[in-house]
């Protein structure tokens, strides 16, 4: 039913949009499809993505989406048969501007069978310097309710638990030219409750536990970014790295380069980017664990994301007007995205594609 919902209003979004045509407001409403393939686990998401005015100062974004997921792991909840379950998402935002200084509230709500979480988030951002700096913070709370009571398999161990997550974040950037810019970010987290997989087990000189993870994790992440263009022919070169350390013992550097170059006087821009990401493994972590240890180690996983990870993604996307066809007026504004990646990992998932097209239209209300 939430599926045929989803695309009922799919269908029904470019009605709305060539409907409201004699308003005084404005937006964008983006019909987006998504996909993600590995080696055990493919996952298909719908999603509807929409940024509208909402008066004078204020602007309404809001989110869509549904995630159709397909495994044949464990650690998904069926044990030896496939799985299917879907998730959903609605978020909303709005951010009234006071000139220098923008606020902001949000929140977003997402349910499966097995897992609920609600997030709440408030922002503020201002200007400084004629607006040449701009300072922010965000300041979320999270709140997760999960539960396998219904899981796909049969499982005979029935679990529950409640996940709490408080985040700080703290940004700012700085036009250091016509041509350049810098943003630096922190971001603080803490997570109390159950953090473990409530499906995932752990062999241990062949005997099996399920999964024991701490109960709090504190995160850190550190990341900075540079962004550059070459007016003489519309290339953008963006230089990114963030840097994450943990209480578990991770410890996590990921670099980033991308190249964006505008064609036919900006209807066209090709996007080629390239990302790096290490970390090292958390401190309870072992590949092959000992028999003793089901009993005397007060925490287990068998999960490779917390081991030695090693991944590369290389990505092309690629942005077209309508305009570009000659088409005119309200066509003209019209633009579609295409985006492919190649994630090359070395945990068991295997490599991954992961895909993207989406279309964006203006709205008028």
């Amino acid at each position: 039913m939430r599926v045929q919902l989803i695309r009922s209003a799919l269908l029904a979004l470019p009605l709305i949009a060539a409907s409201l045509s004699t308003a005084s407001a404005d937006g964008n409403v983006t019909i987006r499809g998504a996909y993600y393939k590995e080696h055990s686990t493919k996952v298909v998401q719908p999603m509807i993505d929409a940024e509208l005015e909402a008066g004078e100062h204020g602007t309404f974004a809001g989110h869509l989406l549904v995630d159709s997921i397909t495994s044949a792991s464990a650690a998904s909840g069926a044990a030896g048969t496939a799985f299917n379950e879907s998730r959903n998402e609605l978020g909303a935002d709005y951010t009234h501007d006071f000139g220098d200084i923008r606020l902001g509230l949000g929140g977003r709500y997402s349910t499966e069978p097995d897992y609920q979480s609600r997030f709440v988030n408030l922002s503020l951002e201002s200007d400084f310097a004629q607006r040449n700096t701009t300072i922010g913070v965000n300041l979320a709370r999270g709140f997760d309710t999960l539960d396998n009571s219904g899981a796909q398999g049969g499982l005979s161990s029935i679990l529950t638990g409640e996940l709490d997550t408080t985040m700080i974040s703290l940004s700012a950037s700085q036009i250091l030219s016509p041509e350049s810019i810098m943003s630096v970010s922190y971001d603080l987290s803490y997570l109390d409750g159950f953090q473990q997989n409530i499906y995932r087990t752990v062999v241990a000189g062949g005997m099996i536990s399920a999964e024991r993870l701490p109960d709090s994790r504190l995160r850190h992440a550190l990341a900075s970014t540079i962004r550059y263009h070459l007016t003489p022919t519309n290339t953008t070169f963006i230089g990114a790295y963030r840097f994450y350390i943990d209480d578990w013992g991770i410890l996590g550097h990921s670099p980033e380069s991308r190249i964006i170059q505008e064609l036919f006087d900006g209807d066209v821009d090709i996007h080629l980017s390239y990302r790096h990401y290490r970390q090292s493994a958390a401190d309870f972590y072992e590949d092959i664990y000992d028999s003793g240890d089901v009993f005397e180690e007060p925490f287990l996983s068998g999960d490779d994301k917390l081991g030695d990870v090693r991944n590369h993604t290389f990505g092309f996307k690629t942005g077209i007007y309508l305009g570009l066809f000659g088409l005119e007026g309200k066509w003209a504004d019209v633009r579609v995205d295409g985006l492919v990646q190649y994630l090359k990992q070395n945990t068991h998932y295997g490599d991954a594609i992961i895909s993207q097209v989406a279309l964006t239209f203006p709205v008028e209300y």
